[in-house]
């Protein structure tokens, strides 16, 4: 009798061991489980702000080539200008030239 309840003690205090140990599991993956979500978390924002930040890049260098194509334009505009300008007054200073 008294080995039979030996024998239970031994059976009931393994049994405990194995619940502690499947209840430490359990909480071992809580944990991992969270650091997973939390990285799953971050590594959505680093992806989003990564984009935001290609969008701004984007943004600048249309930006950027709108900027140089006006600045090319205009530089068209007043070279145009001037260049006739210039070729004007060398007429008018050649026909004053002449009277004199």
């Amino acid at each position: 009798m008294e080995e039979t309840k030996v024998y239970l003690e031994q059976k009931i205090d393994a049994a405990m061991a194995l619940e502690n140990k499947f209840l430490q599991n359990k909480e071992d993956l809580k944990q991992v489980q969270d650091v997973m979500l939390r990285t799953k978390t971050e590594l959505a924002q680093q992806v989003t702000d990564m984009r935001m930040e290609l969008s701004k890049q984007t943004i600048v260098h249309e930006n950027s080539e709108v900027r140089m194509d006006q600045t090319i334009t205009d530089s068209k505009f007043w070279l145009e200008k001037y260049s006739k300008m210039f070729k004007d007054n060398d007429r008018k200073i050649g026909a004053m030239e002449g009277i004199f």
